[in-house]
């Protein structure tokens, strides 16, 4: 075998490995980017929001006394600025009309603590309430807010306070006189109807969730409200299986055994289901993504967007225009990396009819969208716009846009084709040209007959 030919051969191998270890993108998701929060103390990220400006996380640092933290980071995922707040965890964070509202726990006192942000991050105004009740800590996964008419009402339990568990009720113009307290048996109708999610959790985890007389090793290691039930992961430590289930007033509606996996946290996302997935002997981490039927349709391996080190997605959390994880690192028992992922948006297209455009339907946050545009016969392009479901007009050039965390409209509009002016006046000069030679040759033409027949 010549040289020639082993050169030819090798290079369709390296060809072939490399097509072969090229991972496709996954047609619910994509990764945009990773922060890791690189802080000496001990320290964690809670919750998150997306906002008008980018992104905001809430948690906490540990160091010679606990703070709050509110983190911001522009739309491409990098950290701008900080904000902190002394001796509290915060542990949700929702909008409320133009602002953002933190809430958490002070850990020196029984007050619950409730910060007004801007889009920013930037703290313009506190409150903090006292409640004789309250509990020691601000529960990452037992701490819940929801807002109602005028007020937001804040569920704090912990797992095995079977009855005792009450709704702190905070005036959202920050009134004290407006804010109270109030047990499970003397909640208004607004108050039921909102929390019933969180009763219905604090419920399921009181009847089933946990191993009381200690004869078995499972666990419940997250649940979720969905539909009108509850998303289930639970492990069965002795077997080192896990199983993903829907549960609807005390029963599975569907089970799925996952195998010999660690089954950490579950998200609803759309239409699919989306949980963090370990190795037990191993460091394989990876995201299955189930249908609402519990099948799985793949499983995509996260250190393939982990820039370094050890993570581990502890929870999830739902975006208006994606999903984030908040992951530990090699064995810190707190959260310290954020991953954000966009979900795909659609790409629509409308003409007057006369032509025709040409681009695909989805594309993800910040992906470059190229499209082409092809007129009808007779017709030439007049006018091209590009606005975002938000009504942004967005800027493109040479057909191609960068996509934003919304839908997008690519409208085009067409005229008759017309001749340019400046071809009709040279058209016009050949044919009077034409015209006149046409009519000297006649002219001379005639004169020669008339010469000839005098």
């Amino acid at each position: 075998m010549n040289k020639k030919r082993l050169i030819i051969i090798f290079t369709f191998m390296l060809l072939f490995i490399n097509v072969a270890f090229v991972k496709a993108e996954s047609e619910y998701y994509k990764h945009v980017w990773s922060y890791d929060w690189k802080v000496n103390s001990m320290s964690g990220i809670i919750d998150s929001i997306d906002t008008e400006d980018g992104f905001l996380a809430v948690g906490f640092t540990n160091g010679e006394s606990i703070k709050a933290k509110i983190l911001y980071f522009d739309k491409k995922g990098e950290y701008v600025s900080e904000e902190t707040y002394n001796n509290t965890k915060l542990a949700r964070i929702i909008k409320e009309n133009d602002y953002y509202y933190a809430f958490g726990k002070n850990q020196t006192n029984n007050t619950y603590v409730v910060l007004k942000l801007d889009s920013k991050g930037k703290i313009k105004d506190s409150f903090e309430y006292e409640v004789e009740n309250s509990l020691s800590d601000a529960e990452d996964d037992a701490f819940y807010v929801v807002s109602g008419k005028n007020q937001f009402f804040i569920m704090d339990f912990w797992y095995f306070s079977v009855h005792d568990f009450r709704a702190i009720v905070i005036d959202k113009g920050f009134n004290e006189n407006d804010c109270y307290d109030v047990p499970r048996d003397n909640w208004d109708d607004e108050m039921n109807q909102k929390l019933k999610p969180f009763t219905d959790l604090h419920e399921f985890y009181m009847n089933y969730a946990f191993d009381w007389d200690g004869s078995t090793e499972e666990d419940v290691t997250d649940s979720i409200p969905y539909k009108d039930g509850f998303l289930v992961t639970r492990v069965e430590f002795n077997s080192q299986e896990s199983i993903l289930w829907y549960e609807k007033d005390g029963e599975p509606v569907w089970e799925k055994d996952l195998g010999n996996v660690f089954a950490k946290a579950v998200i609803p996302y759309g239409d699919i289901i989306i949980v963090s997935i370990g190795s037990w002997d191993s460091e394989k981490v990876e995201f299955g993504i189930f249908d609402n039927k519990g099948n799985l349709l793949e499983k995509d391996d996260i250190y393939n967007y982990y820039p370094s080190g050890d993570f581990y997605p502890e929870f999830f959390v739902e975006l208006e225009n994606g999903f984030m994880t908040a992951s530990t690192k090699d064995d810190n028992p707190l959260a310290t990396q954020l991953m954000y992922f966009s979900k795909p948006f659609k790409v629509n297209v409308k003409t007057d009819g006369n032509g025709e455009i040409k681009v695909e339907s989805t594309a993800f946050s910040f992906d470059e969208v190229k499209f082409t545009i092809e007129p009808k016969k007779g017709y030439v392009l007049g006018e091209v716009k590009v606005i975002d479901s938000n009504g942004n007009v967005l800027t493109f050039h040479e057909n191609t846009f960068t996509m934003p965390s919304a839908d997008v409209l690519i409208e085009a509009t067409f005229v008759k084709e017309t001749i340019n002016p400046e071809t009709l006046t040279g058209f016009t000069m050949v044919i009077v040209m034409l015209a006149g030679v046409c009519t000297a040759i006649i002219i001379i033409s005639n004169y020669r007959k008339l010469r000839w027949l005098r």
